[in-house]
């Protein structure tokens, strides 16, 4: 091979090594510039899904709860009301002719209590006077908690009084005697500062016995 031979395939071999290292160089740039827009993309996340934060879920969740409570509240409150109507449906119908005998007989039991009553009461104004008079209080008030005493023993000891017809008035009005035949005790035994609690507690217990006597047409 001649000198000039050799030198034009020297220059084709260069020529073609520059041209390679061109296409890789190319190729390598395409290749990162192909890359790019994946490694640009976002990846996918809960927010940008749609899902709601821990934040929107814990709002959520509290939200939910408080309707749950009132929803309960709600269904108690109906439930009770329930309860009441059907009670109060079931409850014994007293007939006309059944009203009538009872109230006859407790108008016939009422004037022998109202006679043994009006001696309590008339007892038990004197002890209120005598208390509410400071001048008087020393030596008015025992003896006249000793007759409120004397009173509501016989009172209670009176089964004819004692039994009306209708057994809520007895329970009623045993429970107001005997409070009342207490606080007159403490009275005389030096406690008068327990007194007022026994007779608001008679007193209760009265006003009670006097309403359901009323429903019957009685004026206690």
């Amino acid at each position: 091979m001649s000198a000039g031979a050799a030198l034009a395939v020297l220059g084709l071999l260069a020529a073609g090594c520059d041209a390679l290292s061109s296409t890789d160089s190319r190729g390598k740039a395409g290749d990162k510039a192909g890359a790019a827009p994946a490694a640009a993309r976002p990846t996918p996340t809960l927010a940008n899904e749609g899902l709601p934060s821990d934040e929107e879920l814990q709002k959520r969740r509290v939200e939910w709860e408080e309707q749950m409570r009132l929803a309960e509240q709600h269904q108690a409150e109906i439930d009770k009301w329930a309860r009441t109507h059907h009670d109060a449906q079931s409850l014994p119908r007293v007939g006309r002719q059944e009203e009538s005998a009872l109230q006859r007989a407790l108008q016939a039991w009422y004037p022998h209590y109202s006679r043994r009553s009006a001696m309590v009461k008339s007892a038990l104004a004197k002890m209120t006077e005598a208390e509410r008079d400071a001048a008087t209080r020393t030596y008015k008030l025992i003896p006249a908690c000793r007759e409120v005493r004397t009173s509501a023993t016989l009172m209670l000891a009176d089964a004819e009084a004692m039994t009306s017809p209708d057994p809520e008035v007895n329970h009623l009005l045993s429970y107001a005697y005997t409070h009342l035949l207490r606080g007159a005790d403490q009275c005389i035994y030096g406690r008068a500062d327990l007194m007022p609690e026994q007779l608001a507690a008679a007193q209760d217990a009265m006003g009670q016995a006097a309403a359901r006597l009323r429903t019957y047409n009685l004026a206690p």
